[in-house]
């Protein structure tokens, strides 16, 4: 019986999204299997090996991604694990966008209650 969850996203940046999981030091697998309950496996687009042989991926469907995962091996929810790829991903995001537009990082903190503060400028 399969325990695979899968969780739809509205991250659409592959690039992005395998560049953010590897910031957050995470080895990341292209087009590779995730390893759930009794070895059970299901492709994905980007795969995060996990000890224990209970990985975390994401694909891609139509024109967003999903994560895909057996969540009672990952030992965390949806939520937890999702809550700083969000995060970073969209920092990453917002700085690629940015220099696209002509626009340099000028500063970037980070609060005490985790938010990301990023100024960006472009001279004329």
């Amino acid at each position: 019986m399969s325990h695979f969850t899968t969780v739809r996203l509205e991250l659409k940046n592959r690039a992005v999204l395998k560049a953010t999981l590897e910031q957050l030091g995470f080895t990341v697998a292209l087009d590779a299997a995730v390893r759930g309950y009794k070895g059970e496996t299901t492709r994905a687009d980007l795969v995060v090996r996990r000890p224990g042989g209970y990985d975390i991926g994401f694909r891609r469907v139509g024109d967003h991604l999903e994560m895909v995962a057996d969540f009672w091996g990952v030992g965390s929810s949806a939520e937890r694990l999702l809550a700083p790829i969000r995060q970073r991903y969209a920092r990453n995001v917002l700085i690629e966008t940015a220099a696209a537009q002509g626009f340099t990082v000028e500063s970037e903190q980070v609060g005490e209650a985790g938010e990301v503060r990023v100024v960006i400028a472009r001279w004329a």
